[in-house]
């Protein structure tokens, strides 16, 4: 027994089965009685601030505690782990799918938390640190991971935090989170014009889901995390090797803002077309380029022969079935997007639909294989940076954006010259 922040404390031996199964059935009461959506396990490396009326040298347990047969020195990194694999069992034991935010953890933690990474602090420095470390973190086999989005301690900036909040819109686990005793940074805490700058940001990672959802589901089948760094699908290239940039799957190339004041930046486009998600120009890589960075986005650019599957921006969201549905299509040869959609919620099998075509300069066609078996309000794909088009089936065109209308599972429109 001894001192934490909050109160006194004990610690289980989670290295020990029985133990294990008190925590899951502690864990299946307490959710089941308060009702909450998750828990949240933090200080679990596990810290320790008092014990026996003093402080423990590194703020830890004692190395010659025992932990099943081992000491704590032997046993401490797996500490985490049978804490995490507990509050799962007991939070599965309800039929839902568990939710668990963990500090600490060990390999094969992904299978049952998501992590954060600690204690950072309001600066650009640990703003332009997380890219690195949610690279890592995927690349280590862990995908579901964040950063305290303004930072935790020191008090944040409304500038720092409009940008860490459009790099958050975009991590695996997004969250905005900061220690008592600094200054407020929810989003409408520097009023306008930063609030609805925020709003935006929000609006997007809403719109998003459907692709985020479907990057967790293939990071669910296959391992490969939601961030990618350049070098995972360009190997060959030297300049891939950088960690200021970022690929949100395959289709999304990140370039954010991360020093004060900047309002312009170089990103480096590797081999293949690309397109300007916010404007539409299109370039060809390998390439540097100087691109503009307005407070009110990120630098995006999508991948030539690539659909993102998109929605509209409502809250909240209680399942991942999507009943408008709008591609982003970046032109190329060959184009092909996917989305996984399911209840959200439990253990039956969802599905993936995919929206096919090829563009071969002249003409456009796109075919949408809508495997969901539920029902739709919409299905459109929208093509940026385009001319009218001469001809064609369930077109709308405006202002070099081209509308297909998808309902029926076909469009196509063509163009003379």
């Amino acid at each position: 027994m001894g001192g934490v922040w909050p109160r006194r404390a004990v610690w289980p031996d989670f290295s020990r089965e029985e133990t294990r199964a008190f925590w899951a059935e502690e864990v299946r009461a307490f959710a089941e009685e308060n009702g909450f959506a998750g828990i949240w396990n933090d200080m679990n490396e596990p810290a320790v601030l008092e014990l026996g009326g003093a402080e423990p040298p590194d703020k830890a347990l004692p190395l010659t505690a025992r932990q099943g047969g081992k000491s704590h020195l032997e046993a401490r990194n797996l500490y985490a782990l049978g804490m995490a694999e507990a509050t799962h069992r007991g939070l599965a034991a309800l039929g839902r799918r568990p939710f668990i935010l963990t500090r600490s953890g060990f390999p094969g933690i992904q299978r049952y938390a998501f992590v954060w990474t600690g204690d950072n602090e309001s600066r650009y420095e640990d703003m332009a640190l997380s890219v690195p470390m949610l690279l890592s973190l995927g690349l280590s086999g862990v995908p579901f991971a964040g950063t305290d989005v303004g930072g935790f301690g020191l008090d944040t900036e409304p500038e720092l935090l409009l940008r860490w909040t459009w790099l958050g819109a975009l991590y695996p686990f997004f969250r905005n989170h900061s220690a008592l005793g600094t200054r407020r940074q929810e989003p409408y805490a520097f009023g306008e014009p930063w609030t609805s700058r925020m709003r935006e940001a929000l609006r997007f990672r809403y719109r998003l889901l459907p692709y985020l959802y479907s990057l967790a589901r293939q990071a669910h089948e296959e391992g490969l995390p939601l961030w990618r760094p350049l070098f995972l699908h360009w190997p060959e290239e030297p300049e891939a090797r950088r960690d200021d940039e970022f690929l949100l799957g395959e289709a999304l190339l990140a370039a954010p803002v991360l020093w004060q004041g900047a309002r312009a930046r170089e990103v480096y486009l590797p081999p293949g077309g690309w397109q300007d998600f916010w404007e539409g120009a299109l370039w060809e890589g390998p390439r540097r380029l100087g691109v503009e960075a307005p407070l009110e986005r990120l630098p995006l650019f999508q991948r030539a022969g690539t659909a993102l599957p998109l929605t509209e921006p409502h809250a909240p969201t209680r399942s991942a079935r999507w009943a408008h549905l709008e591609f982003r299509v970046a032109l190329g040869r060959e184009i092909r997007g996917r989305v996984y959609e399911d209840e959200g919620e439990g253990e039956t099998l969802g599905a993936w639909s995919e929206l096919l075509g090829s563009f071969d300069g002249q003409r456009l066609e796109l075919r949408f294989v809508d495997r969901s078996s539920h029902p739709r309000e919409a299905v459109f794909a929208e093509v940026r940076g385009v001319a009218p088009p001469s001809r064609g089936v369930g077109l709308a065109y405006q202002d070099g954006v081209l509308r297909l209308n998808l309902s029926s599972g076909e469009a196509w429109a063509e163009w003379d010259g």
